[in-house]
């Protein structure tokens, strides 16, 4: 019994820890940038721009560093705007994202997120 339980254990941690890891890095650097326009997606009513950069003069916050297993894609957007928020950003540029192999047959996807305010 004991063995079951230490297998559940190990199989919920991973299971769990596979999902996401985040990391948020605080931006220093220029106050603002210009408006350019790209491509937007609109997901709780919070901005996530997707190629390019916002319409309107903006301000970073920081950086999300978020890598998620495959299995967890589907809830990407949902994950990134409440990250966002948590951050105290009103928007989100997708600066990078990458495809990283963990194992033989294993991969996950790493994004490079901006949180952003609107000035």
């Amino acid at each position: 019994m004991k063995t079951l339980n230490v297998i559940i254990a190990v199989v919920v941690a991973v299971t769990v820890s596979g999902c996401a890891s985040t990391r948020y890095t605080e931006y220093r650097g220029q106050d603002s940038f210009p408006a350019e326009g790209g491509t937007i997606q609109i997901i709780d009513g919070i901005d996530l721009w997707r190629s390019g950069t916002p319409d309107r003069p903006y301000k970073i916050l920081g950086v999300i560093d978020k890598e998620f297993a495959p299995a967890y894609m589907r809830s990407f957007d949902k994950a990134i705007v409440k990250d966002i928020v948590e951050y105290g950003g009103q928007a989100g540029i997708i600066l990078n994202r990458e495809r990283i192999r963990r194992a033989p047959d294993a991969y996950a996807t790493h994004f490079k997120i901006a949180v952003i305010r609107y000035l």
